[in-house]
């Protein structure tokens, strides 16, 4: 009877010591994601590129209420680019969300690809990483949004065409704007 006991005694402390390995083998996987996400965000933030900031703003002192500058890139499979978007309120203190879409698609010849084949060839989610929380920007204020553009290995080479909304209280905030990215 005590062998048994001494049996159990070790097996229920062997069971203890493999959940608590367990359980801090999943924190530090934990960990490590969370800091693998914070990274990537802060070099997304890094790579819009001081070029892109001053005609960022060169355009919205200008009165754009809007405006991607240098909307149009190449892009090799399986890179990406960050485009800024800048967003300046004129109204008074008010929320923004930004809202991105596929437009329409060019392959190589030229050939507009059907819808049904893009949605089912593309996932703008997937391809754009953007903040589409809503933004409080006060009267008079800019903001600048960063939308990173990562193209799949797979992705067929073509012309991916998106539109860019920015709403302010549901509403569209000025015309939509446009990112043309050219996969090769």
């Amino acid at each position: 009877m005590n062998g048994i006991n001494k049996l159990g005694s070790i097996q229920l402390s062997m069971s203890f010591l493999i959940t608590i390995i367990i359980s801090i083998t999943l924190l530090v996987g934990g960990i490590a994601l969370i800091k693998n996400f914070y990274t990537s965000a802060v070099e997304t933030q890094q790579k819009l590129d001081e070029r892109t900031q001053q005609r960022l703003a060169e355009l919205l002192n200008e009165g754009q209420q809007l405006a991607i500058p240098f909307g149009q890139q190449t892009i090799e499979r399986g890179e990406g680019y960050v485009f800024g978007l800048g967003i300046l309120n004129i109204g008074d203190e008010a929320s923004f969300v930004v809202e991105v879409a596929v437009s329409t698609v060019f392959d190589d010849a030229d050939k507009e690809v059907p819808t049904d084949v893009v949605n089912n060839l593309i996932n703008p989610t997937s391809w754009l990483l953007y903040d589409n929380t809503p933004q409080v920007i006060g009267k008079n204020e800019q903001r600048v949004v960063s939308i990173l553009a990562e193209i799949p290995k797979d992705a067929p080479s073509g012309l991916y065409n998106f539109n860019v909304k920015v709403l302010n209280a549901g509403q569209p905030y000025d015309k939509i704007q446009k990112i043309r990215v050219k996969v090769t």
